[in-house]
């Protein structure tokens, strides 16, 4: 038996909270996601504040770039900056392919980059992608181990 994979979807928009949501559960039978509606939710539910006291730690996060209270990019960093939640793998989730973008996400520690498309069934697709990198590293010996890719991973509908 698998343990239950904790998904942390962190999106300020709802329909696309609720399609990340579904695309996980499509394309990762044992993920779980926990879904939260922007950054100063996301930060309450890591640091396990109000609400959020009893909330399971993630395995991986999906983050939104484009929210109206802090950017995507802005909370990427201050996760990445936080000790106890630095190992948290990050796949930065956009409407748009902006280099400039990736690459602040690259440099900031996102372990990946994808554009949102708009069939559920291809969100599933990369949800399973991501899901399936993210078990090969952390099957990994810790030698192999060696921080951040050098390069983010996009992935693009046709």
């Amino acid at each position: 038996m698998h343990r239950e994979i904790a998904i942390l979807v962190v999106d300020d928009d709802r329909d696309c909270r609720t399609l990340t949501c579904e695309a996980i559960a499509r394309g990762c039978p044992d993920g779980r996601a926990h879904e939260v509606a922007g950054a100063a939710e996301a930060l309450e539910y890591l640091r396990r504040r109000g609400q959020f006291a009893d909330a399971t730690r993630p395995d991986l996060i999906y983050l939104d770039v484009d929210m109206q209270d802090m950017s995507g990019l802005e909370l990427l960093k201050i996760i990445k900056s936080d000790p106890a939640l630095a190992s948290i793998p990050i796949i930065m989730l956009s409407g748009q392919s902006a280099e400039d973008t990736k690459r602040q996400a690259a440099c900031n520690g996102a372990e990946g980059y994808a554009i949102k498309p708009g069939d559920p069934h291809v969100l599933a697709q990369i949800v399973r992608e991501t899901v399936r990198r993210w078990l090969q590293r952390r099957a990994m010996p810790s030698d192999f181990k060696t921080g951040p890719p050098t390069s983010t991973k996009e992935t693009r509908t046709r």
